[in-house]
């Protein structure tokens, strides 16, 4: 394989490998967008492809360069002397022409202020087609579930929950109320032995009678 034919192996090894170092211009990544469920429109949108470009100025990866050097044919000397002229000729084409097409997938663009964009051909490859699908809305499904070693329906392991929290409720509400009739009981007792030995007496202090003083004499 001539030196001529290095786009082409670059191309294939970016739809073998999901990336590609581009000599001079920077590096392509395929990247996967999940599919997605429409559930207005009740269809899964298939997942997708997008490619983002980082403008490195790092060498080319060594599996790269292996891939190349194994289908073009040429030594370590020659191989790195072909990229470099690629480069050259890349940079020199981007700076004349503004514009670079490559290989179908995108185009790279040299902006006013000197930058390198790249600019996807599709905005995301879809490899699939959409998957429509019904809303099937039911009020109860009891189907069986493994609990421990055991296998039990939904409708059992509901009831269970709710008798569980249904007893806690009356076991808390039993637990309240034994603890107020004993707040009652101490309030009685305590008017009772403390007060004037009436529960019903309003008054906390017993009563006692006196006899009045005489306040003035009467003069015959």
């Amino acid at each position: 394989m001539l030196p001529t034919q290095l786009p082409q192996v670059l191309y294939r090894y970016f739809s073998l490998n999901g990336m590609v170092h581009i000599p001079g211009l920077g590096q392509l990544n395929l990247c996967r967008i999940p599919a997605i469920n429409d559930f207005i429109g009740k269809k899964i949108l298939p997942f997708s492809y997008v490619i983002r470009y980082d403008r490195w100025e790092e060498k080319m990866p060594d599996e790269q360069l292996s891939y190349i050097q194994k289908h073009i044919g040429l030594e370590t000397d020659n191989l790195v002397l072909a990229l470099k002229n690629l480069e050259e000729d890349m940079k020199t084409r981007l700076q004349a022409e503004g514009k670079i097409e490559w290989q179908g997938v995108g185009s790279f663009i040299l902006n006013e202020h000197g930058d390198i964009l790249f600019h996807q051909k599709n905005h995301a490859t879809v490899t699939h087609t959409d998957v429509r699908y019904k809303h099937v809305l039911r009020e109860k499904i009891d189907h069986p579930v493994i609990v421990g070693e055991q296998e039990k329906t939904l409708a059992e392991m509901e009831e269970y929950f709710e008798d569980k929290t249904t007893k806690k409720f009356i076991k808390g509400w039993k637990l309240g109320a034994l603890i107020l009739f004993l707040l009652i009981i101490a309030i009685l007792s305590a008017r009772f032995f403390i007060g004037n030995y009436s529960i019903f007496e309003p008054t906390l202090s017993p009563l006692h009678s006196a006899e009045p003083s005489v306040s003035h004499i009467l003069m015959k």
